[in-house]
């Protein structure tokens, strides 16, 4: 018996992953530290 093979494709994946990290970013998911220096800072995940 032989096995199917499948394709899957995703034709907008970069532009949902761009708006998925943009919003775990608003959210602050994922942040547990904050890069400082002189007078910016950046909030991040180690």
């Amino acid at each position: 018996m032989a096995g199917q093979h499948y394709c899957l494709r995703w034709n907008n994946y970069q532009s949902n992953m761009t708006s998925v990290f943009h919003q775990l970013l608003q959210t602050e998911a994922f942040v547990d530290v904050t890069l400082a220096c002189n007078e910016a800072s950046l909030k991040a995940h180690k």
